[in-house]
């Protein structure tokens, strides 16, 4: 569930000082691109969750100069135009 992704990032952050901003893949993409990529029943709740602990990631562009919002854009994602 939402509430368990929450609970084991807090864990992983906590106990390895995760940056979220600093994960990336190849193409420079960070964990909410990713999320914004995804067709997951869960992606939303994903996506609001790590809204609420980086909203810094909403901004961060990969390789392509695309950020998480564009990548939402580009997969139709309609709901995030709300943000």
């Amino acid at each position: 569930s939402g509430n368990s992704v929450i609970f084991i990032i807090d864990k992983l952050e906590a106990a390895f000082k995760i940056d979220l901003t600093s994960i990336t893949e190849s193409g420079g993409d960070t964990v909410l691109h990713v999320a914004a990529r995804s067709h997951s029943r869960r992606s939303e709740e994903v996506i609001n969750m790590l809204l609420s602990k980086e909203p810094h990631l909403l901004e961060k562009e990969n390789e392509q100069m695309r950020t998480p919002l564009h990548v939402a854009a580009y997969c139709k994602h309609p709901q995030w135009s709300q943000c």
